[in-house]
C-alpha cells in the first residue's frame, strides 16, 4: 500500500517527502526535529501518544528532556498557527 506524500487540511499542505509544510503557495519554514514531530502526529492521529512514546520516536538514540519536546513542540504549533 502507498502512502500519500501530500496532505491537504484546506490551506495547509503537509508534504511528507520533501518534508514541507505549505501554507497556499508559501513554504512554512520549519527545522527538521519539529517536522518530525509532525510527521509522527500526523501518521499515528488514530492512537493515544505520550510524550515519552513522542521522545523515543523523534530521539531514540539520544537523552533529550521533556523541555525539549515542548519547546519543539512550541515551535510546531506556531508554525500550524501561521497557515
Amino acid at each position: 500500500m502507498q502512502v500519500e506524500s501530500i496532505l491537504s487540511f484546506g490551506r495547509i499542505k503537509f508534504d511528507r517527502v520533501n518534508e514541507r509544510l505549505w501554507r497556499g503557495t508559501q513554504i512554512v519554514p520549519l527545522r527538521p526535529k519539529p517536522f518530525a514531530i509532525l510527521r509522527y502526529l500526523v501518521g499515528t492521529y488514530r492512537f493515544a501518544w505520550s510524550p515519552s512514546r513522542l521522545l523515543r520516536a523523534i530521539w531514540p538514540d539520544t537523552i533529550v528532556s521533556e523541555g525539549v519536546l515542548k519547546n519543539t513542540s512550541m515551535t510546531c504549533a506556531q508554525c500550524w498557527a501561521m497557515t
